[in-house]
């Protein structure tokens, strides 16, 4: 079972999404994958975090990303999972 996961990657981008390792534990298998987007309001001065897809464009919001490009890895703040 893949647990929700914030990857940061080695171009300093985040991506969060149900992951899991391969078996051979080469690459990451990443289940709706989106990445946050902060947006601070201009008249608060409040940051929002929008959780926007990974790849707009795409088809899937399922990635394989190789271990080599991410630096780490940890788990999702509760306000993220839900």
């Amino acid at each position: 079972m893949a647990d929700i996961l914030v990857l940061h990657l080695t171009s300093g981008e985040d991506i969060i999404g149900k992951a899991r390792l391969d078996d051979q534990g080469v690459n990451w298998l990443i289940e709706d994958a989106v990445r946050p987007n902060v947006m601070v309001e201009p008249e608060s001065g409040r940051a929002r975090v929008a959780l926007m897809p990974v790849i707009a464009y795409g088809e899937s919001d399922k990635l394989i990303i190789s271990t080599l490009h991410v630096t780490f890895v940890v788990p999702a703040a509760e306000q993220m999972v839900k």
